[in-house]
């Protein structure tokens, strides 16, 4: 990966960086579960417009077209790649962030020593830190965000059967292949 070694930094400098990344990662996962979020919305439509099982199939003009919005969720797909690239090739990003969760949970029963005021504020980033690592840190967000896709709209399928049925052949075969990433 892209890493620069690490074995001019001071003692805690790595756990510092990784503090400073925090309110990064904050972002990050916010904008993470705002995308999942318009996956679904834009999946729930498309079902509702074009979905032959769908109800609503007949009623709606056959010409509709679905490029954009499975342009918009394979654009959405590739961004959760990448961030699992990143978290993957990136050494000493994911060393830092595995020291500094051990050091976290060191801190557990003596968190005054270490600047929490009180239990709650250290117990608010641990948990913020627990759910930036099964989500961002993990290297399987792509993964996760498809099954919670996939749980939600109950429509993409293992097997992209949903996608499968789509008749724009370039858009679905770019979504289809990001999905069989995972």
């Amino acid at each position: 990966g892209e890493s620069v070694n690490d074995d001019n930094l001071v003692e805690g400098e790595a756990e510092a960086q990784i503090s400073h990344f925090l309110s990064s990662l904050s972002l990050l996962y916010e904008k993470v579960k705002d995308l999942i979020s318009l996956c679904i919305n834009l999946i729930n439509q498309i079902i509702a417009i074009y979905h032959k099982g769908s109800k609503y199939f007949e009623d709606f003009d056959k010409n509709i077209s679905l490029e954009q919005p499975i342009m918009y969720i394979a654009k959405i797909l590739s961004f959760f790649n990448l961030i699992d690239l990143i978290v993957e090739q990136n050494e000493n990003l994911t060393s830092h962030w595995k020291l500094y969760r051990y050091l976290l949970s060191k801190c557990k029963d003596s968190y005054t020593q270490f600047g929490f005021q009180d239990a709650n504020e250290y117990k608010s980033l641990e948990k913020k830190i627990n759910k930036f690592n099964n989500s961002i840190m993990s290297g399987n967000l792509l993964e996760s965000c498809i099954k919670n896709i996939n749980e939600s709209t109950g429509i993409l399928g293992d097997d992209g059967s949903f996608i499968k049925s789509f008749e724009i052949v370039e858009y679905k075969n770019y979504l289809f292949e990001i999905i069989n990433k995972k």
